[in-house]
């Protein structure tokens, strides 16, 4: 989804000054995510590395609107995906177990069943999901504006049109273009598993089983008016969610990370982290997360083409496992 006004957390100089990081060489550079010290008031972060993307990647091409990320572990990358309709390929760097560099590998267009680069409101990719199986390792990416989950390969290549559970389907088309399924997930019983940003009429719950036999849960929202803006599955089943809580540019920005046991809907969801602007977090539109290794994830912000916006990965420690 995109927050289109601009956020209080962004400095206004990046309205006026050019991005120093435009340039091919400074692809991604270290970037503070932390509140101001308070004297007297030690905390222990989980933050272990963050970086701030630049709007132009070393192919020439925009880095703009990356709403979904998935971790390949046996190739040692991350697959992002853009509202812009391209997927990329980067590989993060790592010292002493924080993530201290990134490199661009690769962009890729996502296209259709003709093979011709995504246009318009059939574009908009926001959430994405690795799939594993006998026919090899394949993407799944879930858009907005024509609401529907699809099957590219890992250059981008459209493989199939993912059909969602029938008592799903009249209720997913009649979605707000800009609130669908923000957030995809492969679960090992579940399936497809998708969730969009707010609770609808139309639908039976806010976390939904995509694919047959329909199954919906409730997500209860950590911040009054927050919305699940992404997912990923967890080794054991649970599913780790970002949620965003963004009102209006004078109010507080809230990013919180939780744990979603699906077994067990019905008790509390734990709270893994929470980022506030009123506290002093340099928090952005964050509107991805994917698990990396036991206790670590990442979390990427999607700059809304907004010059006053970052492109920001974080990478953290946090007590999930």
């Amino acid at each position: 989804m995109r927050v289109l006004p601009l956020l209080l957390s962004a400095s206004f100089a990046a309205l006026l000054v050019p991005d120093a990081n435009a340039r091919a060489d400074e692809f991604a550079r270290a970037f503070n995510f932390a509140p101001p010290a308070r004297v007297g008031a030690p905390e222990v972060s989980p933050v272990r590395g963050a970086l701030r993307l630049a709007s132009t990647a070393p192919d020439g091409g925009p880095v703009h609107g990356l709403s979904g990320l998935v971790w390949q572990a046996s190739e040692g990358l991350l697959y992002a995906v853009s509202d812009q309709g391209y997927l990329l390929k980067l590989r993060p760097r790592f010292a002493n177990e924080a993530l201290v560099g990134l490199e661009f590998v690769a962009r890729h267009a996502l296209l259709d069943a003709q093979g011709m680069a995504l246009s318009n409101k059939e574009r908009d990719a926001e959430g994405l999901a690795l799939a594993q199986d006998s026919g090899g390792t394949t993407l799944l990416v879930s858009f907005e504006g024509r609401h529907r989950v699809a099957r590219h390969d890992l250059e981008g290549r459209w493989l199939e049109d993912m059909s969602p559970a029938t008592a799903l389907a009249s209720g997913l088309k009649a979605l707000p273009s800009n609130q669908g399924l923000e957030a995809l997930a492969l679960h090992p019983r579940h399936g497809v598993i998708g969730g969009i940003e707010h609770p609808s009429s139309r639908l039976p719950g806010q976390i939904l089983r995509f694919t047959e036999p329909a199954e919906a849960w409730a997500y209860p929202v950590a911040s009054t008016e927050g919305a699940l803006v992404a997912l990923d599955t967890l080794a054991d089943g649970r599913l780790l969610a970002l949620e965003r809580r963004f009102i209006a540019p004078w109010k507080p920005l809230i990013i919180t990370l939780r744990v979603i046991d699906l077994a067990a809907p019905a008790l509390p969801s734990p709270i893994l982290a929470r980022f506030s602007s009123a506290e002093g977090w340099p928090v952005d539109n964050f509107e991805a997360v994917a698990w990396h290794r036991p206790g670590h994830v990442f979390m990427l912000s999607d700059d809304n083409v907004n010059p006053a916006q970052e492109t920001l990965l974080v990478y953290l420690q946090l007590a999930l496992d």
